[in-house]
């Protein structure tokens, strides 16, 4: 049985809520990280804001500084929610090597036809919107559905069964 390490914050621009947040783990000869949804007003602006991918592309950017040092030697395992799953996407491109990416709740990202070239897995729980933002992107094939529909589309976005298959990916 091996010891899980502490998750270590990670709060980049801006700071605070608004700003994009993850965490991350060692775990022997694995590297989690966790990118974060949305957790605030602005970043639910962000999910129709022109500048948008770019935002999503530099969230990326800052996060892959602080994880570079704790890559080599390790499988590279990513997860995001919401808006952390477009921001894992990004992660996940910029990385060399192989990565395991896990997105639940995640809005469209900016290049399918690069997320075809990933070892991925997306949940998307029944009635929820979020998947379906921002309706210019082209939508994520493969999702795996989970949960039974509703009409209240924020208590399917906040489904526990979106944490129940995160934790079971480790994160």
């Amino acid at each position: 049985m091996s010891v899980r390490g502490e998750w270590i914050d990670i709060d980049i621009w801006p700071k605070g809520r608004s700003g994009f947040d993850a965490r991350y783990r060692i775990d022997c000869d694995d590297l989690y990280c966790y990118c974060k949804g949305t957790d605030h007003l602005i970043d639910w602006l962000h999910h129709f804001a022109p500048w948008a991918g770019r935002r999503e592309r530099q969230g990326a950017e800052m996060i892959l500084k602080r994880l570079l040092p704790h890559i080599p030697g390790k499988a590279v395992k990513i997860a995001g929610f919401s808006l952390g799953g477009a921001v894992g996407v990004e992660l996940a491109l910029l990385i060399a090597g192989e990565v395991r990416l896990t997105i639940a709740g995640s809005k469209r990202p900016r290049w399918r036809d690069k997320l075809k070239k990933l070892d991925y897995i997306a949940y998307k729980h029944r009635g929820d919107i979020v998947p379906w933002l921002p309706p210019w992107r082209p939508r994520i094939k493969r999702m795996v559905k989970i949960g039974r529909w509703t009409p209240l589309f924020w208590r399917a976005h906040l489904s526990p069964l979106y944490r129940e298959v995160l934790a079971r990916e480790g994160f």
